[in-house]
């Protein structure tokens, strides 16, 4: 039986916002809220690669108030660890390096988690699972829909629609594109894929949609004072439903 098993890279470095991963996110370090939706969602092992001490401290202090029994924290390469190092490249320092005396099999599959998109819940990760095994897709990635009306630029410099036609403009309330957005929350895919083609995603690729909402991106102040509130209102949403 193939295994799940999550990765999270998490280094300490961070140009937008200082100590991006342990910055505090509406009452919590920005990386529990991935941990806590990985620790209680179907995958076998998580493991959480990094290259800074106080985010080690964070890993065992979740831990311990958690009793979660399936975060694992790893030493990540400083190699690995720079502003120019890709993610791919610690996906392979895991693979090549997984746990002493113990090995991966090519079947089985790693879902990459990135600690920069809170709204990651048990149940996305655990759907995009079951939507591995159910529709045999390669790889996956998490994406929000993208329900604008987006246009492009010809050679000719003309503008031209690209999910509509503005001659029928529909009403936005009707309006369901079929544009989708990465939203940077997880990607899914085999242990022999990511060693075969040294990507996150290959072959036959699906899309995991997530809500529109999900697609905030935390790149600067301006982007997490939007997103906490964001946070805030389906939370509290959710709690009220």
């Amino acid at each position: 039986m193939n295994r799940t098993i999550a990765i999270i890279p998490a280094r300490g470095g961070s140009k937008g916002i200082p100590k991006k991963n342990i910055a505090p996110f509406c009452g919590y370090p920005l990386i529990d809220h991935v941990m806590f939706a990985v620790e209680w969602s179907n995958v076998t092992e998580a493991y959480v690669l990094t290259d800074d001490i106080d985010i080690f401290n964070e890993i065992g202090r979740f831990k311990l108030k958690h009793l979660a029994n399936k975060i694992i924290p790893l030493t990540r390469n400083p190699e690995n660890a720079k502003d120019n190092s890709t993610t791919e490249s610690v996906l392979l320092e895991f693979i090549n390096g997984y746990r002493k005396g113990l090995s991966l099999e090519d079947t089985d599959d790693i879902i990459l988690v990135q600690c920069t998109n809170p709204f990651l819940i048990p149940t996305y990760i655990n759907g995009a699972m079951g939507m591995m095994t159910e529709s045999r897709y390669d790889s996956i990635v998490s994406c929000s829909r993208l329900n604008r009306f987006l246009w492009k630029k010809n050679e000719a410099g003309e503008a031209k629609p690209i999910n509509y036609k503005y001659w029928e403009r529909p009403f936005r309330q009707d309006f369901k594109s079929e544009i989708y957005v990465e939203n940077g929350s997880f990607y899914l895919n085999s242990v022999g894929n990511i060693k075969a083609f040294g990507t996150r995603l290959s072959g036959r690729i699906g899309i995991y949609e997530m809500p529109d909402f999900t697609a905030i991106e935390l790149d600067n102040a301006s982007d997490w004072i939007t997103a906490e509130k964001i946070f805030d209102h389906y939370h509290n949403e959710a709690k009220n439903a």
